[in-house]
């Protein structure tokens, strides 16, 4: 969003198919027998006052659009997953106490409904997995921020309560000592079941939720 957001409606999703479909929204939805997954865009409302870091749905189509999921979820019994660039909590509990803005706009959108099973973002550059959210129905809240710029441990994540897990393996790379593992996720959707996995770059299980870390890869102390 540092130029506006040109490039990328103008060039990346500007097309035929795109138009066709999608114009004029980065927004989507896409959705099976039992599933709902929603991508929404937190950058195009972020505002630059703080360089677009604080994500936001702003008040126009995005928020109607995902109460109108919601709702549909609900009537349909589909679990819906949600996915933003910003995050919807803070990664370290130094940061000012309660809920990001995002948290609230999302969360309000779901108001005496079912609230997501899961909901993954990037923007903070490390991996991690919070605990459930006990008030909003065990949602599952992940970062996935580390699949592509290297990155060291973030020794904040070890002290947050809330965090269940994150990337804390050294990846062993001569040019930089500090560097742990990047990765990604993967989800397999089978009817009503959903299993996770955390992958490091080499193709390893880094963690899942029932089975923690394989690699038995442990904090470092900072």
């Amino acid at each position: 969003m540092y130029p506006g957001g040109g490039p990328y409606f103008n060039d990346v999703v500007g097309g035929p198919v795109f138009n066709k479909y999608q114009s004029p929204f980065s927004f989507f939805a896409l959705e099976n027998s039992s599933w709902i997954i929603v991508g929404l865009d937190s950058a195009y409302n972020a505002g630059t006052l703080h360089a677009y870091m604080n994500g936001s749905l702003g008040d126009n189509a995005q928020l109607p659009f995902l109460r109108g999921l919601a709702q549909k979820g609900e009537q349909q019994k589909k679990k819906l997953i949600l996915l933003t660039h910003h995050n919807g909590l803070p990664e370290t509990e130094k940061q000012p106490s309660g809920p990001v803005k995002l948290f609230t706009e999302v969360m309000g959108a779901f108001q005496g409904l079912t609230p997501p099973v899961y909901w993954y973002w990037g923007h903070v550059h490390a991996g991690f997995a919070y605990k459930p959210l006990k008030d909003q129905n065990g949602l599952l809240c992940r970062c996935v921020g580390h699949s592509a710029l290297p990155w060291g441990l973030a020794s904040n994540l070890q002290q947050n309560p809330n965090v269940e897990w994150f990337e804390r393996c050294n990846a062993k790379d001569p040019e930089n000592p500090l560097r742990v593992y990047n990765g990604f996720v993967f989800l397999k959707l089978d009817g009503q079941n959903v299993t996770e996995f955390f992958y490091d770059e080499i193709g390893r299980v880094a963690w899942t939720p029932q089975g923690g870390d394989p690699r038995r890869c442990k904090a470092l102390q900072v």
